[in-house]
């Protein structure tokens, strides 16, 4: 299985006998006893040419299971991926096997980088090989991929043939580039007791001489560097890198099953000479396996990574389900925050034990512009290609107005309120508006299918034609059109313009897949303040009826289908007369807006009331509201509700029974579940599978507007009434069937649990946005 926008999946190679990569004995059909990782690479010599190469393990006379090494084999595909042919790109011998391939494309030649082992000088005192040290040689090929031709090249880092100083030697898993005249290969290599990564330079392909080193994280080591040119800066690189945390092997096991781990960054203004300290970046999930990151010719960054891995120990059956199973990738246009974490592959378990469904080790390279083949390693048995076009990934139009093409009279303006800031704007550059006067800003993307469009903002002067503000979304198959007149905004439908009976200067429209939208009138800026989420915990706790002290939005008011359109994809707002826009935010619809849909069992005590979802439980068992989930187009998500608790029931942690307000969101890779009892809001955290609160609240249960955003590492942020409450915490991975759910449950005893949902809407998380407070 591949995300949505994933093309053309194919296996290139697939084959577990021969070769001495069948089976051992004992062991199970399809299990690769001596494999490790496959860590395949791709080079792409236009759209129909293109040639991948793997390692393939092989056997050993004293281990009977060695890691890291064997031969490299090859396939290349003139017809785009559709057919292959198969071969050895350098063989294993007696004295050598191999811990790596990666490609350098210098026009039509190819050079094939190759970490070479000695396998005497990799047998420990046990007669061991784990695959190091490698130095790095080379081959050539001239003619596609047809045949390959050794090329000798110098490596000027010491000990590249391992040593005391240096036991890994020259250790490359990233994409060559060339910078500034001269080629640069990422590496890393052992030093100084740890294992640091830079770049090695070279201006002829033939000698290669190493760049700085740069400076670790504190507590982490790094590996498996990756590195491009940066956005905001041609002469400066930019350097990615798997991130190890030290400690015993028990307390990083502990660590990575409880905890969210990322990439580190780091960059260079001289060509690699020197390097920034390397620093983690929340953006850039990393679980103790490479995150795959290019640019593409148009500048945008491509980051392709696993949701779960780490050293766990023991055996294949007490690591955690899903461990390495599942591929996301995320995209990053210039000059705007990243766009939310997708899936790229989650392929069926091939296997039982050693790496069972695994989807790891992704590499790419570009053909057309914004255009990649992606190869990755399913089960350690298959090697996969696909197409991934970035064109066709919407990244959202996070706040912020970075990125937007501005034509006539456009400026920015002052900060908002005193502290420069709304409620609910994730970063400084956020809080600044922006003024137009007979003048207009556009995106050249929108979104391919649903959608939700917020706006913060007001006409100052209406121009003639009273159209004081326009907005359009266009997804390539329908529009939504939107005006501010005098009298409010108006929309588009299919029988015409539409007022929107009162709506103020924030709203939003919610578009799902169908093109059926709604339209939700926001509470004003100056009422999130007060919000419950900051009164005092000991406070007397009101009647779950009571009038909610901060506003929140409305129910999606009446609904209606936008307009067919033929595009192109784009995302405008223009004033003829002079408008101040606060916020603009576009993102991708993932479910509610309406209860279309839900699946309902009024016998268990869910139904329709009031135009919302009330549920009763009088017993330990479950009354549930459930919107299955498409799992292709699964990606981070934000989830926001507006419900309150009638009957509070009494939370048994350890069982689940007694949730009085509970809600689910499943994407195929990550869980949140929370439920909101009457003192409080408790959740599940990754590796565990018992009920915490992470929320004292004496009023809880009252009706409020809760939005919980999960970003691409699984980190959570909980908000209440547009306030940020300041609870945080990992959410858990799980393979549970994506969906998105509210229920609750009584208790054996007959503490019944009644609860009622005006609306929910789910979307997808935005880069910056799941640490930024507040409804939309």
């Amino acid at each position: 299985m591949v995300g949505a926008a994933v093309r053309d999946p194919v296996t290139v190679y697939g084959r577990v006998n021969g070769r001495g990569e069948g089976r051992g004995e004992g062991a199970a059909p399809g299990e690769l006893p001596h494999e490790g990782n496959r860590v395949p690479d791709v080079a792409a010599l236009d759209a129909r040419r293109l040639v991948v190469a793997w390692r393939a393990g092989v056997a050993d006379a004293l281990d009977p299971s060695p890691t890291d090494q064997g031969a490299i084999m090859y396939g290349r595909s003139g017809d785009a991926g559709r057919t292959w042919t198969i071969g050895t790109l350098a063989a294993d011998t007696a004295e050598h096997r191999y811990h790596y391939v990666v490609f350098l494309k210098d026009g039509e030649t190819l050079v094939a980088l190759l970490g070479r082992i000695t396998i005497g000088a990799d047998r420990d005192a046990a007669g061991n090989v784990d695959g190091f040290p490698v130095t790095m040689v080379a081959k050539r090929s001239t003619d596609g991929g047809r045949t390959w031709t050794g090329f000798p090249v110098s490596v000027a880092v010491p000990a590249n043939t391992g040593g005391p100083a240096n036991t890994r030697g020259v250790v490359v898993a990233g994409k060559p580039i060339r910078h500034d005249g001269l080629w640069l290969v990422p590496y890393w290599q052992a030093a100084g007791g740890t294992t640091r990564a830079g770049v090695l330079r070279s201006a002829d392909l033939v000698t290669w001489t190493p760049g700085g080193l740069a400076a670790n994280p504190p507590g982490l080591s790094v590996e498996e560097p990756q590195v491009v040119v940066a956005q905001d800066d041609p002469r400066t690189l930019l350097m990615v890198a798997r991130t190890i945390r030290g400690g015993t092997a028990a307390e990083k096991d502990a660590y990575y099953r409880s905890h969210a781990a990322y990439a580190a960054t780091a960059t260079s203004v001289d060509g690699g000479l020197t390097w920034s300290a390397f620093a983690v970046d929340p953006e850039l999930p990393n679980y103790y396996v490479k995150t795959f990151f290019t640019r593409d010719s148009d500048g945008r960054y491509l980051a392709i990574y696993n949701t779960l891995a780490g050293p766990f120990t023991g055996p294949a059956s007490g690591k955690p389900d899903q461990y390495r199973e599942v591929l996301h990738y995320k995209v990053r246009l210039p000059g705007t925050p990243w766009g939310p974490g997708r899936l790229f592959a989650d392929g069926r378990r091939l296997t039982s034990g050693a790496a069972r469904g695994w989807d790891v080790y992704a590499s790419a390279d570009e053909y057309e512009p914004g255009r990649f083949f992606v190869v990755w390693e399913h089960n350690q048995i298959e090697i996969r290609v696909a197409r991934l076009d970035l064109s066709e990934v919407f990244t959202g139009l996070a706040p912020g107005w970075g990125g937007w093409v501005r034509r006539g009279g456009v400026e920015v303006v002052e900060p908002i309120g005193e502290s420069g800031r709304l409620p609910g704007d994730p970063s400084p550059e956020d809080a600044r508006r922006l003024r137009l006067t007979s003048g207009a800003i556009s995106r050249p993307y929108g979104p391919p299918g649903g959608f939700v469009l917020t706006f913060h903002g007001r006409v100052t002067r209406f121009p003639a034609s009273d159209e004081g503000l326009g907005i359009e979304v266009n997804t390539g198959t329908r529009v939504l059109t939107a005006v501010v007149r005098p009298g409010g905004p108006h929309v588009l439908t299919t029988r015409g313009w539409t007022p929107v009976p009162g709506a103020g200067d924030r709203w939003r429209v919610i578009v799902d897949a169908t093109g059926v939208a709604a339209f939700q009138t926001l509470p004003p800026a100056s009422e999130l303040t007060s919000g419950s989420a900051s009164r005092s915990a000991a406070g007397p706790a009101p009647p779950p009826d009571a009038p909610a002290i901060a506003a929140s939005a409305s129910p999606p008011g009446p609904h209606w289908t936008l307009p067919a359109s033929a595009g192109p994809r784009s995302v405008s707002v223009r004033s003829d007369g002079e408008a101040v826009l606060d916020l603009v935010e576009v993102t991708d619809h993932v479910a509610g807006g309406s209860w279309q849909g839900w699946r309902l069992d009024p016998a268990e005590g869910a139904s329709l009331l009031d135009g919302g979802l009330r549920l009763r439980s009088a017993t330990s068992r479950v009354a549930a509201a459930t919107f299955p989930l498409d799992v292709t187009t699964a990606c981070d998500f934000t989830v926001e509700f507006h419900g309150r608790v009638i009957d509070d029931s009494a939370l048994d942690p350890r069982t689940g029974q007694g949730i009085s307000l509970g809600c689910k969101v499943a994407n195929g890779a990550r869980r949140l579940m929370l439920t909101v009892q009457r003192s409080g809001v408790w959740t599940m955290k990754k590796g565990s599978g018992t009920w915490e609160k992470v929320l004292s609240l004496a009023d809880a249960g009252r009706p409020a507007t809760w939005r919980v955003a999960v970003d691409s590492a699984g980190v959570a942020h909980l908000s209440r009434d547009g306030v940020d409450t300041g609870a945080t915490w990992v959410v858990p991975d799980s393979r549970e069937a994506p969906q998105v759910a509210h229920w609750v449950a009584g208790t054996a005893g007959g503490n019944a649990a009644v609860a009622h949902v005006d609306w929910t809407l789910v979307t997808a998380t935005l880069g910056g946005s799941a640490a930024a407070t507040g409804s939309r």
